[in-house]
């Protein structure tokens, strides 16, 4: 899964939450996923239910980045051997502004 957005701003860096939850109450072990940032992998072999403690939780996760252009591209790839899809639920994206 390829998810694209378009940055209406000029910032130095951007940070924010991604936001992940077992939706279909998988157990430990059974979604696991490698998390890309800008094209640079930021969670290897992400499991949703251990990270979030159990089946049916969330789990956030804090990202910074401080290249980027116009686009921001988060790319979820799921792990050999995985029998199930990828799954992102939420993104918050802050821009940083040079000072700040």
């Amino acid at each position: 899964m390829r998810s694209e957005a378009a940055a209406r701003f000029q910032a130095r860096a951007l940070h924010g939450p991604l936001g992940i939850s077992e939706p279909d109450g998988l157990a430990p072990g059974e979604r696991i996923f490698d998390i890309s940032l800008q094209g640079e992998k930021v969670a290897d072999h992400f499991d949703i239910a251990k990270a979030a403690g159990g089946r049916a939780a969330a789990s956030f996760m804090s990202l910074r980045a401080s290249r980027f252009g116009t686009r921001i591209t988060i790319e979820l790839k799921s792990s050999p051997g995985c029998k199930f899809p990828t799954v992102l639920c939420g993104v918050e994206v802050v821009a940083q502004n040079a000072g700040e």
